[in-house]
């Protein structure tokens, strides 16, 4: 704890409140740059790096990307442990 907080006195009004939660870095304001996700991924252990994995984002084609990777696959020798189409709910 800093010494800013560890003598810090509780906020006695609403304003003192809003101002001190006004005053600290937005939860909503991330900064995600390529530093800082591999910083934080060599903290994890680089899991990445242990887990092969192909990650299908978008709108639309995924079910038809998955369903074609999901064969070539098949067909060397990375065979999928299972299917994203086979396991979807939707």
């Amino acid at each position: 704890m800093s010494d800013d907080t560890a003598h810090a006195r509780p906020a006695e009004t609403y304003a003192e409140v809003e101002d001190a939660l006004l005053s600290r870095w937005p939860e909503t304001k991330l900064e995600p740059s390529p530093d800082r996700i591999r910083a934080f991924t060599e903290l994890l252990g680089e899991p990445q790096r242990s887990f092969r994995v192909i990650h299908l984002t978008g709108t639309n084609g995924k079910t038809s990307t998955s369903r074609m990777i999901e064969q070539l696959l098949a067909r060397s020798t990375c065979a999928p442990a299972a299917s994203p189409a086979r396991t979807s709910s939707g």
